[in-house]
């Protein structure tokens, strides 16, 4: 399907809006999907690894500055910050994207990947320090590699769509999308 920039017409108000034509059908029916696909994977993360965490509560709750090496207590931190924010601010920010506010997809990347780059820092600091990997845990608990591999890169497949889509409508920075009818409304910020 092409979409042109040329069908918008512009109001006084700062607000695009395009004819009611099949094309403008079209896009607002993707877009309807899109937005329930995005909350799907929003409610699925979400429960994902709140589940993962009610199993594994020691795992995740922990005091991260009781450790006496300065660089691991760093590590923990970080850590900590990064599973909440997937677990959490990552389903919010999916959330308020595909109720119309587009602004906050920018910062899906960062929750999305702050837990696997805590991960694997971790995992190079224990080489270094002990000569070790500790994958282990993977092979033990195979929740994990969903939890700690693929979620975090279905989120960031997300964020691309989330580009490709702002990049459709042929904005860089859109505001809000509303769909009411056959009409498709676009702020522009």
């Amino acid at each position: 399907m092409i979409f042109r920039k040329t069908s918008y017409t512009k109001n006084n108000l700062g607000t695009k809006k395009l004819f009611d034509s099949e094309v403008v059908v079209k896009i607002s029916k993707t877009i309807d999907l899109s937005l329930f696909s995005i909350n799907v994977i929003a409610a699925m993360n979400f429960l994902v690894y709140w589940l993962v965490i009610a199993t594994f509560p020691d795992f995740f709750f922990f005091n991260p500055l009781g450790n006496a090496n300065v660089l691991r207590r760093f590590e923990l931190v970080i850590s900590t910050a990064g599973w909440i924010s997937i677990s959490t601010l990552a389903p919010i920010l999916l959330l308020l994207y595909s109720s119309g506010s587009t602004r906050v997809g920018r910062f899906l990347p960062f929750c999305a990947l702050l837990w696997p780059v805590s991960l694997i820092i971790s995992q190079v600091t224990r080489y270094v320090q002990s000569g070790a990997f500790y994958f282990s845990y993977l092979k033990s608990f195979p929740i994990f590699i969903f939890t700690d591999i693929l979620l975090p890169l279905i989120l960031m497949t997300v964020w691309i769509a989330i580009k490709r889509h702002r990049k459709f409508l042929g904005q860089e920075e859109i505001s809000s999308i509303t769909t009411s009818g056959k009409n498709l409304e676009v702020e522009l910020s």
